[in-house]
This record gives structure tokens, sequence and C-alpha cells, in this order.
């Protein structure tokens, strides 16, 4: 595991050497998103085919509730009752394509990964 979080952490690093456009910066770390949450939950190619789609569209929903929080304010406990509510809306899409253990590791993994992204970024702001 640690292993992999160094690998993860080299080709964040190595996204702020290479001169290319923030989309394509953007793209990259995307992808490394992608490829942190498929090992995490350990998604079959089939249930990689179901679950890919449900989760852009969970995660763009998600995007727009942290969005508003951004723009209007509010309290971290009424955001966090949000996210929760977004979760509980796409729950039953995902179990169509993985199980409730999955389901699981994906809130976890999504936890992991914001923690390494902010970590990463302070990191390059120190």
């Amino acid at each position: 595991m640690k292993r992999y979080l160094y690998i993860l952490f080299i080709a964040i690093w190595s996204l702020s050497t290479i001169s290319v456009s923030a989309q394509e910066k953007g793209n990259r770390v995307e992808s490394l998103r992608v490829a942190f949450i498929t090992k995490k939950l350990d998604l079959t190619p089939d249930e990689a085919k179901g679950f890919w789609p449900v989760y852009d569209i969970y995660d763009e929903e998600m995007r727009k509730v942290m969005k508003e929080h951004r723009e209007k304010g509010g309290s971290e406990l009424e955001l966090e009752e949000k996210k929760l509510n977004v979760r509980k809306k796409y729950k039953g899409d995902f179990l169509k394509v993985i199980n409730e253990k999955k389901f699981d590791a994906l809130i976890k993994a999504e936890s992991e990964w914001s923690i390494m992204v902010k970590k990463e970024l302070q990191r390059r702001r120190n």
C-alpha cells in the first residue's frame, strides 16, 4: 500500500514538472483518481463498465453540492448532510453493479483521495 501511495505521489508531483495546459493536468489528476478508486474497490472489468457511468453522474452532483457550499456558505454539518443525501440517492444505482462492501470502500477511497490531494497541495505550497 505504501508503495502504491509513493508511486501515486511521484506521479502527482511529476505533473507539476511537466509543462502542460491546466486541462491536461486536470485530466491526468482525474486519471490518477480513477486508477486509485479502481484499485481500492478492486473492480473487475465488468464492474468497472457499469460503475464508472454511475460514478460520473454521482460525482457531478457531489461537485455541484460542493460548489454551492463554497458560493453560498453554510455550516459543515449542512454540507455533510447534503453529501450524505447524494450518497443515499445513488446507493441503489451503485449496488446494481457493485456489492455493499465495495460501496463502503468507495466512500473510504473518496475520503482517502481527498486527504492525499490536500496534503500534496499543502506540501507544494510550502
